[in-house]
C-alpha cells in the first residue's frame, strides 16, 4: 500500500485511532428527504456525497424504531458510495440485478431510488446470508424485490442479456474493513487476495453476459488490493471492451483517483466518513433497449381461497379501495404483486421458473384450514394503504416493538401500526385490545 499513488500511510494509520462512522440511508418510498430532515435533522447529518445518505447520531441506529419500521437502513457511509456514485437517475421500469446482495444495504438503496415499476433481483448464494437478506428486505417493506440464490454462471445461463443494470459488490479480501472489523486482519493473506481476484473475474464475466447491450455495471469492493480492483477493471475493458463512466461530481472531493483512471474511485477512511471502498461504473457497448425475457404465469388462488382472503381483509381491516394488487399461490403461501410490475395479461416478466425464487415480491399470508392469516410482509409492504391504521406515540411504538399488547380505541379487525408514515407491523384489534402481531424474532428494540 505504501507504493500506491495518492495513498498516505501516515493518515491511514492515524485513522485507526478514530471510531468508525455510523451511517444510514433513507427509504424515500416512505418519506422524502425534506420531511425526514424536518423530523429527524437533530439525529442525522446529510452526507454531501450520498444519495439519501446520512451520518447517524444514534449509537445503534439499526435497533431504533425508525429501523424497525423500515424508514432507515443502518449502513457504513463508505458502502453507500457505489449506488450514490451513479451520475444519472435510474430509469423507470428498469430490471436491476444485485449479484452479491447480502446483507442487503445496496439492494435497499437500489429499491428505494429505482422507482415503483422497476424490479430488483437480489441474489445471494450463501444460505444463511440469504435469510438475512430476506429479513432486511421484508423489514424495509419493498414490494419490488425478488430474491434468488444462484452462482454467477447460473445467472448468466438463465438470464442472458437481461438486465439494464448490474451491481457487483464482489466478495474480496476486506482490507478496507480492518478498522471496523479487526478480525479481518487475521483473515487476510496474499493467497486470499489472489483467490478473490480469480473469483471476481468469474463473477464479472458472468455479469457481463447477463447485462443487456448498453447496460450499466457497477463494480465495487471493500479492499485496497489492485489485483481485486484496477486489474478487474482492466480485464473488463480489455476482454469485453466495456467503457468506464465517470461518477457524479459530488464524490470526487471525498475520494481518490484509482491507479487506472480518475473515473474509478478509491475511498479511504482519512478522506471521507466510512471505511475503505473501491468503485467503478462501466457500460456495455450497444444500444439494445429490449429485454431478453420470457413471461412466467403464476397460479391464482381458487374461488374459495379468494373468498378467504376477502373475508379476512374486508371492510375497515383491509386495503383501501383502488389498491391494485394481484394475489398468487406460491411455495405454500400467497404472494402479492403490484399490478404495475405485471404485463397487461397479469404475467410476471421474468424468465425464471417460479420454484427458483427464495422470495418472490411480497408474502401476503397463508391459508390455515378455512382461514387466511396475513403475513408480516404484507403489513410492511402495503401498510400505508390499509384502512385500519393506528398512529402510535413514541411510548406506544416502543411498547409495540417489544411485543406488548396495546389498549386503544380503534376499530375491530386487522390493522397496521404506522409510525410517522412508516409501517412497523400488524395487529388485530378486539374491543380496544390490540393483539400484537410483530414477529417475536424481531423484538430486539433497545
Amino acid at each position: 500500500m505504501e507504493k500506491l499513488d495518492g495513498f498516505s500511510v501516515s493518515d491511514y494509520l492515524r485513522s485507526f485511532d478514530e471510531e468508525s462512522s455510523k451511517g444510514i440511508h433513507l427509504n424515500t418510498r416512505l418519506m422524502d428527504e425534506k420531511s425526514f430532515l424536518s423530523s429527524y435533522g437533530d439525529l442525522f447529518e446529510k452526507l454531501p456525497y450520498g444519495k439519501n445518505a446520512y451520518r447517524s447520531g444514534l449509537d445503534k441506529p439499526g435497533l431504533s424504531p425508525l429501523s424497525h419500521c423500515g424508514l432507515i437502513y443502518s449502513q457504513d457511509p463508505g458502502a453507500m458510495m457505489p449506488v450514490s456514485a451513479l451520475p444519472f437517475d435510474i430509469k423507470e421500469g428498469s430490471l436491476i440485478l444485485d449479484m452479491c446482495a447480502a446483507p442487503g444495504g445496496k439492494t435497499s438503496m437500489l429499491a428505494s431510488v429505482a422507482g415503483n415499476n422497476s424490479v430488483i433481483v437480489a441474489n445471494e448464494i450463501n444460505t444463511s446470508r440469504n435469510k438475512i437478506l430476506q429479513s432486511n428486505m421484508e423489514r424495509m417493506g419493498y414490494d419490488n424485490v425478488v430474491i434468488t440464490s444462484y452462482d454467477s454462471s447460473k445467472i448468466a445461463s438463465i438470464w442472458p442479456s437481461a438486465f439494464d443494470m448490474i451491481l457487483i459488490d464482489a466478495p474480496c479480501s476486506g482490507e478496507g474493513m480492518f478498522r471496523k472489523y479487526p478480525e479481518a486482519v487475521n483473515e487476510w493473506s496474499v493467497d486470499n487476495v489472489k483467490n478473490c481476484a480469480l473469483r471476481q473475474r468469474e463473477i464479472v464475466s458472468n455479469g457481463y453476459l447477463a447485462l443487456k447491450d448498453g447496460g450499466i455495471m457497477i463494480y465495487s469492493t471493500c479492499t485496497y488490493s489492485p489485483e481485486e480492483n484496477e486489474d478487474i477493471i482492466s480485464y473488463l475493458t480489455d476482454e469485453y471492451h466495456m467503457e468506464i463512466i465517470a461518477p457524479c461530481e459530488s464524490i470526487l472531493k471525498y475520494s481518490a483517483p484509482s491507479l487506472l483512471t480518475d473515473k474509478a474511485r478509491r475511498f479511504y477512511p482519512y478522506v471521507a466518513y466510512g471505511e475503505g471502498q473501491f468503485l467503478c461504473i462501466l457500460k456495455k457497448s450497444g444500444n439494445d433497449t429490449s429485454h431478453n425475457l420470457y413471461p412466467v404465469t403464476l397460479k391464482a388462488p381458487d374461488k374459495k381461497q379468494l373468498a378467504m382472503i376477502s373475508d379476512t381483509l374486508k371492510g375497515n381491516q383491509g386495503l383501501m379501495p383502488g389498491v391494485k394488487i394481484n394475489y398468487y399461490n406460491y411455495n405454500n403461501s400467497v404472494i402479492a404483486i403490484n399490478k404495475n410490475l405485471l404485463t397487461d395479461d397479469n404475467e410476471m416478466v421474468l424468465n425464471l421458473k417460479p420454484a427458483s425464487f427464495e422470495r418472490l415480491f411480497v408474502i401476503a399470508g397463508t391459508f390455515d384450514k378455512n382461514r387466511f392469516t396475513p403475513h408480516h410482509h404484507l403489513y410492511k409492504a402495503f401498510g400505508p394503504m390499509f384502512t385500519n391504521i393506528y398512529n402510535p406515540s413514541d411510548d406506544d411504538i416502543c411498547k409495540y416493538l417489544r411485543g406488548e399488547e396495546l389498549r386503544r380505541d380503534v376499530p375491530n379487525g386487522y390493522g397496521v401500526i404506522l409510525y410517522n408514515g412508516a409501517p412497523a407491523g400488524g395487529y388485530k384489534a378486539s374491543n380496544g385490545r390490540l393483539k400484537n402481531h410483530y414477529p417475536k424474532g424481531l423484538r430486539n428494540l433497545k
